[in-house]
């Protein structure tokens, strides 16, 4: 199978005993501001089943591209290192939770800033610390600076850098996902289980959520969002 780098993606909004609602408040959180800032027509790249569509108040236009069609919510279909398109079509592109998955992130954001419009805006988010998925396509963790480094080699001129949650954010996460990660065979022993580990969720996402706001510390963040303007 051919890596195209492009990832699926869940619902951007969870409850809180799922397993993931630590990183989906984060990221959404940091999201919402910076999509707000969207504006035109605009690329959503890697898409998945377009989580946060929602998101993009201002935009004219949406392009979901990814790799499957069958699987998503895409209109296009191609690879996120050589896009179908012309140079300079797109207002605004969304970016998010795909530059781990690609071997060669530089040509997937050289490509985002080729398709964008003098004076428009790419929004990206990746992850420093998530655990192996979508395995063996899993190239990649990025620090803000290995991310601003691939966006000013790109001659994108960074606006906005955001941590998606510190370190006791991190930390739940962590824990949420080693609990959730075997379910039992057995159906009765499989209910039980899962119940236990909502239950369980609950009490992690809650103290992780409160302890962040008490000692905020994103040396040890998720995720970054950024947001960066091609210059006019």
């Amino acid at each position: 199978m051919r890596n195209t780098g492009l990832k699926r993606k869940s619902n951007a909004q969870v409850p809180i005993w799922s397993v993931g609602y630590l990183s989906s408040r984060a990221l959404v959180g940091a999201l919402k501001p910076a999509c707000a800032g969207l504006r035109g027509c605009t690329l959503d790249l890697g898409c998945g089943n377009s989580p946060y569509r929602p998101l993009l108040t201002g935009i004219s236009d949406y392009v979901p591209y990814d790799v499957d069609k069958a699987s998503t919510g895409a209109q296009v279909i191609g690879s996120a290192e050589s896009l179908p398109f012309a140079s300079a079509v797109f207002d605004s592109v969304l970016c998010t939770q795909v530059l781990e998955h690609v071997s060669q992130p530089g040509r997937v954001i050289g490509e985002a800033a080729r398709v964008l419009r003098p004076g428009g805006r790419l929004v990206l988010s990746a992850p420093q610390a998530w655990r192996l998925h979508e395995q063996p396509y899993d190239y990649f963790r990025y620090t803000r600076y290995g991310l601003e480094s691939l966006l000013t080699t790109a001659d994108l001129r960074i606006q906005t850098c955001q941590p998606t949650g510190g370190v006791w954010t991190l930390t739940g996460q962590i824990i949420n996902n080693h609990i959730w990660r075997n379910p039992p065979a057995n159906r009765m022993a499989w209910v039980m289980s899962r119940t236990l580990c909502s239950l369980t969720s609950i009490v992690i996402n809650a103290s992780a959520r409160t302890l962040d706001q008490v000692a905020y510390d994103p040396e040890d963040t998720l995720n970054y969002v950024i947001m960066a303007e091609k210059p006019a």
